[in-house]
Order: C-alpha cells, then sequence, then structure tokens
C-alpha cells in the first residue's frame, strides 16, 4: 500500500461535479470514504458546475439523449452500480432535471461558507438519487438545508446570493473552466501532488477510474467502500 500514512504526501482533488449526475455521487462517496478511513490523506475541493454547459462547450451529449446508451445507463449499469458501490440508487421520476438553480445555489454556499457545502450537496444526491425528492425548486433547496440542519435564514441568504449575477457568473466561469482543462463531461477530477509543486494535476474523468488513480499514486485500493471491501458486484 504505499509509505505510512504520516509519510504520505497530501493529495489536493479538484472536484468539478453536478448533482444531475449519479456517477458524480459515486466517486464523491468513494472519496469521502477513503479520506475518512485515513486511507488517502487528500483535500477534497468540491467544484460545482453545470453538466449540460460541459456537454455544449465540449460538444458532447448526455448518455440519456442517445436511447440506447440511457436505457442501459439508467436500467442495466445503474442497479449493478448501486451494488458494487455500496450506495443506494434510483431512478429519480424526472430525469435529466435542470440543475442550474441547484448549482448556483451550491456555488453560493461555496463562495459563503464553503465548510457546509459537502454536508449540502451530498444530501442534494441523496434527496434526488434515492428519494426522488425536488432539488431544483426554492422549497426543495431549503428542505434540503433543513434536512441536515442548516439554519433557515442562512439557507435564505444563500438562496439570494444565488440570484446575483456575481453567483452566476462564478458558477458559468467554473463550468468553462474544467471545459478549457479538457473536461467533456462529470465528475472530472484533477489530482495534484502537493509534494511536488511543479507536477502538473493528473485529469480523471468518472467514477469507475479508481484502480488507476490509485495505481498512478501509489495508494491503497480495497474496491468502492474500504468499510466493507467484499462490496457485492
Amino acid at each position: 500500500v504505499g509509505m505510512s500514512l504520516g509519510q504520505k504526501p497530501r493529495w489536493k482533488v479538484e472536484f468539478y461535479y453536478d448533482c444531475v449526475s449519479p456517477f458524480s455521487y459515486f466517486a464523491f462517496k468513494t472519496f469521502q470514504r477513503y479520506r475518512d478511513a485515513k486511507l488517502w490523506n487528500l483535500d477534497l475541493v468540491m467544484k460545482p458546475i453545470f453538466l449540460g454547459g460541459i456537454m455544449k462547450g465540449s460538444g458532447n451529449q448526455p448518455p440519456a439523449m442517445v436511447v440506447a446508451r440511457g436505457s442501459y445507463m439508467l436500467f442495466s449499469d445503474l442497479p449493478r452500480l448501486s451494488q458494487y458501490f455500496d450506495l443506494e440508487i434510483h431512478k429519480p421520476s424526472e430525469f435529466p432535471a435542470n440543475t442550474i438553480t441547484t448549482g448556483r445555489f451550491l456555488t453560493a454556499v461555496q463562495q459563503d461558507s464553503p465548510q457546509h457545502l459537502e454536508l449540502i450537496t451530498e444530501n442534494m444526491w441523496k434527496r434526488y438519487w434515492c428519494q426522488d425528492k425536488d432539488i431544483v425548486s426554492k422549497d426543495g433547496i431549503l428542505e434540503c438545508c433543513s434536512d441536515v440542519k442548516i439554519d433557515k435564514k442562512l439557507a435564505e441568504k444563500w438562496l439570494e446570493m444565488s440570484q446575483t449575477q456575481e453567483i452566476k457568473d462564478i458558477y458559468k466561469n467554473s463550468t468553462d473552466e474544467v471545459v478549457s482543462r479538457g473536461a467533456f463531461g462529470a465528475p472530472t477530477f484533477f489530482v495534484s501532488d502537493l509534494s511536488k509543486p511543479d507536477a502538473p494535476p493528473e485529469m480523471f474523468f468518472g467514477s469507475d477510474r479508481f484502480p488507476v488513480f490509485a495505481f498512478t499514486f501509489d495508494l491503497p485500493w480495497v474496491g468502492p467502500n474500504p468499510n466493507n471491501p467484499r462490496a457485492k458486484f
């Protein structure tokens, strides 16, 4: 497994994601589990983007827009991946949802209180992908914050911020930025070895490259849930 934790360099992971993407959820949970189990000593930097903007900017198109691919993803691939990643996932009744308001709200949280971003984002994924609940409307967004005990006045402040031109521009710029860095979908993440400041970050796409990520950086890998390494496929 390489060096002991105390000797390991610290890794920075710039994680570009959209809550409409189940693969972003799978990848996020994998990073979170390994970090919290102290197996990967990393700084997970959450960067909300608009997947539709990445698709347009890169000339790609969402899986659901190709009938055979969309059907395979929703009815064959996701049920298997749900078991493999040890993470409950169900097809939402409204898919794909237009998550621009969600992404702008998360950008407001990122700018104002980044310490809350991971918690709120994870609950957005849970609401949409596990509970088939709204994460787009004002009420749905406020409920999401209430679920995780965020003060209503604070959530309303972020909602107000999310409608400002400043936040809209930051959100759009993040999306444009990741396209300019070579992204064509979500999740896209860039990994920097902070012990080698001159080394360029390594780009990875999707939720299925973790064995390669671990190999590249000489990190342990025992499957998507280190707390349950026998996760069933």
